[in-house]
Formats: structure tokens, sequence, C-alpha cells
């Protein structure tokens, strides 16, 4: 199994809608910071990587009190392209999926570069051919 990085979320009043529910808009937030803390955790950078695409998955409710955590893994490195997965749960059960595309990106050329092969050597026990 593909190690993970998971990261406790702190539901915010603002988060939540009229009705009480975590609002869809912070679910995108929340896998940002999954992301993010996810790619601290590397012993090196991964600054020239830009998110191309988020798909969101909501499974169930969340509440202003849940306990609410986010779990990050990789399910594939392609030629430019890195797939991170992410377990949103509240309360133990799972409340969102998410999977988001980043590619490895020169800024200064403003176009995607291969992913290198320190970056890749990183991340390789991270991937999981497929999700539990």
């Amino acid at each position: 199994m593909a190690k993970r990085i998971k990261a406790p979320i702190g539901v915010r009043f603002c988060d939540t809608d009229m009705i009480g529910h975590v609002n869809n808009c912070a679910i995108a937030e929340y896998a940002e910071y999954g992301r993010v803390t996810f790619f601290r955790a590397m012993p090196r950078s991964a600054n020239e990587l830009i998110l191309v695409n988020l798909n969101i998955d909501f499974k169930a409710q969340m509440h202003l009190d849940d306990e609410v955590w986010v779990e990050t893994w990789i399910e594939s490195i392609g030629n430019s392209s890195i797939t991170l997965v992410q377990d949103i749960t509240a309360n133990g059960k799972i409340a969102a999926q998410t999977r988001a595309v980043a590619v490895t990106f020169d800024y200064e050329a403003n176009q995607p570069v291969r992913v290198s092969d320190d970056l890749r050597a990183h991340l390789a026990p991270y991937v999981a051919a497929a999700t539990p």
C-alpha cells in the first residue's frame, strides 16, 4: 500500500451554509489544504506544479462540529502530470473524494515540462496503482 499524508481540517463557521452543512465550495479548499500539506511533507520543493484539473465526488454531508480529515496520495505519475487522490472524511466516514491533476510547469516558458527524476523518486512511495 502506498504511503499517504493525512491532515486535520478545522471546519470554520464560514464554511457552512444556511442549513448548517459544509458548503460544497469549502470542499475544494479542504482538498487544496491537503495537497499543500502533502507536498510540504516531501523532502524537496514541488513549487513547479500547477493545478490543471479538480474533480470532487460528494458522498455525505458534513457539519460544523464534525471531525474532518483529508488524506492524500498519488494515483499515477505521467510524463508531466501527477494525479492525486484524496479522501475527505467526517467523523471517520468518507464525505468527499477528489482527484486532482497537476503538471510540472516552467513558469518562465509558460509550458509544461517533464516530471524530473528527482521529484519522481521522492513521490514514488506515495503512488498507489488503485485506490482502496
